[in-house]
């Protein structure tokens, strides 16, 4: 399905935050993916997944690092602008039923679907 861009957000040097807007409501949960295409572009060809950092409706936020030709491209990306969008995709996380004494440890883009949690 397509995803038009809501934002795309710098977040430092190598950091974005991206929403996408999609045309019905999904259910997302922490741990699940998605795969981007980028619409107007064959090279590059295949799809890439990013771990959803929030969802609710028919919104999904990502965090992605800039590390190739794909994620480059994304970081150029405007408001209004459309993504292939697949997903969400995998297993979510366990539902924690003990909050007490958890330790959630993350880096890089590991770390988006522990914002979601």
């Amino acid at each position: 399905m397509l995803a038009r861009i809501a934002w795309n957000k710098n977040l430092s040097d190598e950091y974005f935050s991206m929403r996408l807007v999609l045309p019905e409501k999904i259910n997302g949960y922490p741990g699940q993916f998605v795969m981007i295409n980028l619409q107007k572009n064959y090279d590059p060809l295949l799809p890439r997944p990013f771990s959803i950092s929030y969802c609710e409706g028919n919104k999904v936020d990502l965090i992605y690092e800039v590390k190739g030709k794909g994620t480059n491209i994304m970081s150029h990306m405007e408001k209004g602008e459309e993504l292939i969008f697949t997903g969400p995709l995998g297993n979510r996380f366990s539902d924690v039923k003990d909050t007490k004494n958890l330790v959630f440890v993350a880096g890089g883009v590991g770390f988006p679907p522990i914002l979601f949690i």
